[in-house]
């Protein structure tokens, strides 16, 4: 994949092609969670009930211990005991701010023939629909950034025309995932466009890793927001069969033999021995020492652009010692997961580094790393817990070194990020976590159609990055409310 300059002064532009096969296979198939009927969209399971439905089997646990004597079968409970959380917590100050304007667009074009036989016109589909809805992800703070809200703005149109311009915003998702929606009423058309804007205030950070290694296991439960990230998710722990078009979960045991044998070669007879932040550090140094980046991860068209990510799974990565930075994010999440440690892999736009238009001058790329729950209850009562997200770069501390430096000393991709001024993260999701189709690989977005979904079509994103503008007359732009 080659980066593209766009022509405006100041703005990097990474251009995601779509698929362009021959023939009927021109366009790629949608895939999501649930098997389907042959050729059908696949299209993932209905959300998690809200916390407090009684359909959530979180809310009927089955009885463990003791039960209560006036109700045979059922186990007595206290209230849950819930801090207050301070976030960010102390352990990563942020410095230096910039503001980023991001940009996303996303094309659904109908599947067309490109090479039709001799005397024939091309043969071409149509979305025809009653209702159409486009979701794309909202994220609004990570380690090191925080978009601002008052400046979500977004677009669909319609074989051009301007068809909705008000967002939506969907909350409640896994992560602390918010998702832009936009729709359009009944219509016929050939190609579907929507367009996703927003301001991005990053900064530089400092870790006080000699601090973060001293924060113990909480005693009680992690907080929601953060126990979602010990949860299955879609791309790391299960993934669409190809053949089957079946959502399958990975075969896990390979992973969990890897973390097995690490923690015996750290002399640990339990995850719990050490600190969080150091078992974090740990298991850091054995992907990075064990698996080679290789490859960018994006699917390719014969254009030379490309649809989105391809993702090859933890086992994999782990069993060839290979894989691209997202792999190798994926499979250190698995493992974090696995030894207990809430994570989650953050997907951005950064400038700099080895990007797509090789040779040249502020090039831009996709870019994956993970960031893991740093959560420190209150030590006197009435006090106020803390939390972080502490990023690692896995792939970034592979590249520095085959070797990761002794586990003592402060390593420099474990806590910060590198130029992070200059990468806005935009998803914690490959695919959105809720039931919409895409096709392809997976690109971050979804879709709903009535009254059936197209089963080909093809897709292409693009990114833009800018430093954001500063009207005259207007106070700098520092992300609050």
């Amino acid at each position: 994949m080659r980066g593209i300059r766009c022509g405006v002064a100041g703005a990097m532009v990474l251009a995601l092609g779509c698929l362009d096969p021959v023939g009927a296979a021109d366009a790629g198939s949608a895939w999501a969670f649930q098997p389907p009927a042959p050729r059908n969209p696949r299209v993932p399971p209905p959300p998690p009930p809200p916390p407090g439905d009684p359909a959530d089997p979180s809310n009927n646990p089955l009885p463990q211990g003791p039960t209560d004597p006036k109700n045979p079968g059922m186990t007595p409970t206290a209230a849950p005991v819930k801090y207050e959380v301070e976030f960010p917590g102390p352990y990563l100050k942020r410095e230096q701010s910039k503001t980023h304007t991001f940009s996303a667009r996303v094309d659904i074009v109908a599947w067309r023939e490109r090479y039709p036989p001799p005397n024939y016109p091309p043969r071409y589909d149509t979305f025809d629909f009653d209702t159409l809805v486009v979701v794309f992800p909202l994220l609004e703070e990570t380690a090191h950034a925080r978009s601002v809200r008052s400046s979500w703005e977004g677009k669909l149109r319609i074989d051009g025309a301007l068809a909705d311009e008000t967002v939506t915003v969907l909350t409640g998702y896994p992560l602390g995932t918010r998702l832009a929606r936009l729709e359009a009423a009944q219509g016929r058309c050939n190609d579907v466009t929507l367009e996703l804007s927003y301001d991005v205030q990053v900064w530089r950070h400092v870790f006080d890793e000699a601090g973060a290694l001293r924060v113990a296991w909480p005693k009680l439960d992690w907080p929601d927001g953060v126990k979602d990230a010990l949860e299955p998710q879609f791309w790391i722990d299960h993934a669409t069969d190809p053949a089957t078009g079946a959502d399958t979960p990975y075969d896990m045991a390979a992973v969990k033999e890897a973390l097995g044998r690490w923690l015996e070669g750290a002399r640990l007879k339990n995850p719990r021995d050490v600190t969080p932040a150091a078992l974090a550090k740990i298991l850091l140094g054995k992907v990075a020492g064990e698996v080679q980046p290789s490859g960018d991860g994006l699917s390719y068209n014969t254009a030379g652009l490309v649809e989105g990510i391809e993702l090859q799974g933890p086992p994999v990565t782990l069993g060839q010692r290979r894989g691209s930075e997202h792999d190798m994010a994926v499979l250190l999440t698995a493992l974090y997961r696995a030894a207990g440690i809430p994570a989650r892999v953050v997907i951005g736009v950064t400038r700099g580094g080895n990007g797509f238009a090789a040779g040249r001058r502020n090039r831009t790329r996709l870019r994956s790393w993970v960031e893991f729950a740093l959560y420190e209850e209150p030590t006197t009562a009435g006090g106020k817990a803390t939390l972080n997200w502490i990023p690692v770069d896995v792939a970034g501390l592979r590249r520095s070194s085959s070797r990761p430096p002794p586990i003592e000393r402060p390593w420099k991709h474990f806590g910060v990020l590198e130029d992070a001024d200059e990468t806005v993260p935009f998803a914690v999701h490959f695919h959105p976590p809720t039931t919409v189709a895409s096709y392809g690989s997976p690109g971050f977005w979804g879709w709903m159609m009535s009254p059936t979904l197209p089963q080909t079509a093809r897709q292409s994103l693009q990114f833009q990055m800018a430093v954001a503008p500063v009207r005259g007359g207007e106070p700098p732009r520092d992300g609050r409310r």
